[in-house]
């Protein structure tokens, strides 16, 4: 048996070493098992996709038909050839741990309704690309499984993404809370940093203090910007997005939210043109 472990571990000599073909053991020591870290990486829009309409928590079934009907038809009037639905699309309100009211809303009635949502972006924007990235609320799907069904958490059926059928709306989904770049601007949802109960003050400031460079969020329902220039000249500006859900929810009616959307040109060079709109009183400003 020692023998045979050193042959393994490669002490056997020159003339065994020759013949040794799994190497699994070759060194001082045992090697330790391989990592369980898994790979991460921005998710990258494609240049042709440079006209793009930035829509981020429409909270389906809390959603507010008028204000997102408005964002749809400046997409449409602006011939927009993206979609990004930047986080908290569906509100996943029977899977979230919260005390909730009963028989508001099913899981299949969520479905049923974004499905409706890619037809209405069908309708306004023929052929646009839908980019689906996920927020919190969609999170609150994988974490309903791994504490109330971990026997099925890894199971590719059970993906977000599975049952509400992306690939056959064409829509790419983007989980494991990738960024995505658009050029030089990278959009985020609003919680991959971590945050606290409460919005900050200026969302837009405070996500410049943690990205340094040019980024959009949504997630804190309100529009700001944020603009510096570091030493060598370079303007930094940070967005965050207005919502596209009700604005008085009953688990916080008083509050600073607002409604909006951004429209982002992305250039061949990968600079970029932002219009961080909001909703006011029916009209976007």
């Amino acid at each position: 048996v020692r023998t045979m472990i050193r042959y393994y571990r490669g002490r056997g000599g020159d003339r065994h070493n020759k013949t040794l073909s799994d190497r699994t053991y070759v060194g001082t020591g045992l090697r330790l098992p391989n990592s369980k870290l898994e790979p991460y990486e921005n998710f990258i829009i494609p240049k042709t996709q440079n006209r793009i309409l930035a829509l981020f928590d429409i909270h389906l079934p809390f959603h507010l038909i008028d204000v997102l009907e408005m964002a749809l038809q400046y997409g449409r009037d602006k011939k927009a050839n993206t979609v990004i639905l930047g986080g908290d699309t569906v509100d996943l309100y029977e899977q979230s741990y919260f005390c909730k009211e009963p028989n508001i809303v099913t899981f299949r009635e969520e479905r049923e309704m974004f499905w409706r949502l890619l037809d209405m972006i069908d309708v306004y924007m023929p052929n646009a690309k839908v980019y689906w990235q996920e927020g919190n609320h969609e999170r609150r799907f994988e974490k309903y499984l791994m504490q109330k069904a971990p026997e099925i958490y890894d199971t590719e059926e059970f993906e977000l993404k599975i049952l509400f059928q992306c690939e056959a709306y064409g829509v790419e989904y983007i989980g494991g809370k990738r960024v995505i770049e658009v050029g030089k601007l990278r959009v985020l949802h609003g919680d991959e940093y971590g945050s606290g109960v409460f919005t900050p003050v200026n969302a837009a400031r405070n996500l410049f203090l943690k990205a340094k460079a040019c980024a959009m969020v949504g997630h804190f329902h309100a529009t700001s910007e944020h603009t510096e220039t570091d030493i060598d000249g370079k303007v930094i500006t940070c967005w965050s997005v207005g919502c596209l859900c009700g604005l008085h929810p009953k688990y916080r009616p008083l509050n600073k939210w607002n409604h909006g959307f951004a429209y982002i040109e992305q250039q061949m060079d990968g600079n970029f043109n932002v219009h961080n709109h909001r909703i006011v009183k029916g009209k976007i400003v």
